[in-house]
């Protein structure tokens, strides 16, 4: 613990962001303008949006936005890692969804400290990542088998299609709706789409 601390002076920006990281955990809103102030500098206070641009551009759902993306972010590394068997990566893509909440588990350095975070994330949020986590990772799974068996996994534009819902289509869903978990209103994603 001492020797990352010492090992973080080094690095004064990252040092700083994890301060304020740690200081914004005890409120219910981040105000992203206090650590970039050339933002708040774009914004007059005198704008009557400003109000409306605090109340949804700087609040809490940052961190559960940061966590969802360290969470796809990890399951994308198993998908691209070459030295993983197909025989390993298609059921640990399929079952990463689960490992999310299992406290300790790594299959990288530091994963088990995004577990942690994901496990004090409001119960809600926790649902959201999970849910999407589980169908990326089934879809990356389906192609991840369909290239072991040939080549090119993505032959076809319908194939294509397919791919980039579970690679970014599915990310656009989940912030939508941890967006929608803490207030902000941005369309629904709740209908069904043709996959």
């Amino acid at each position: 613990m001492l020797s990352n601390f010492i090992e973080s002076l080094f690095y004064p920006s990252e040092l700083i962001a994890l301060v304020r990281y740690q200081l914004s955990r005890q409120s219910n809103i981040v105000d992203i303008s206090t650590w970039n102030p050339k933002l708040r500098d774009l914004v007059s206070s005198k704008d009557h949006h400003w109000k409306l641009k605090q109340k949804y551009l700087y609040f809490k759902p940052s961190l559960q936005v940061c966590i969802f993306y360290l969470c796809l972010r990890g399951m994308d590394t198993i998908e691209d890692d070459m030295t993983l068997p197909i025989e390993q990566k298609t059921p640990l893509l399929r079952s990463f969804y689960k490992k999310i909440s299992e406290k300790g588990w790594t299959y990288t350095e530091k994963f088990d400290v995004v577990i942690e975070e994901f496990l004090l994330l409001p119960q809600e949020c926790q649902v959201i990542i999970t849910d999407i986590t589980k169908q990326m990772g089934n879809g990356m799974a389906d192609f991840v088998s369909i290239s072991a068996r040939n080549k090119y996994s993505i032959i076809t534009l319908k194939d294509f299609d397919k791919y980039c819902y579970y690679v970014a289509g599915l990310v656009g869903i989940g912030i939508s709706d941890l967006f929608n978990s803490v207030g902000a209103t941005v369309p629904d994603t709740t209908k069904n789409f043709d996959t």
